[in-house]
């Protein structure tokens, strides 16, 4: 968050979360994987099997569509 510069993320705070109550599954990337990779294909990423394999083919489409950024990707499951 904020390319490495701490002064960007250090008053971030979630002040209301009843919109993530309704989730069953969360999917934060950073821009080196969002802004290479299609939104279908993030749908299809999400709704899909989730496991180390399948993050890295995420990563690697990134690359493949140019991404020279760092790449990360957290998915959050809530049971």
């Amino acid at each position: 968050l904020g390319g490495g510069n701490r002064q960007y993320g250090c008053d971030i705070f979630v002040k209301a979360t009843n919109a993530l109550n309704i989730c069953k599954r969360l999917l934060l990337t950073s821009d080196g994987i969002h802004e290479y990779v299609s939104v279908d294909e993030l749908e299809d990423f999400m709704v899909g099997e989730i496991s180390e394999k399948t993050m890295k083919l995420l990563v690697n489409k990134a690359n493949t569509n140019g991404s020279l950024d760092d790449k990360t990707v957290i998915v959050i499951d809530r049971k």
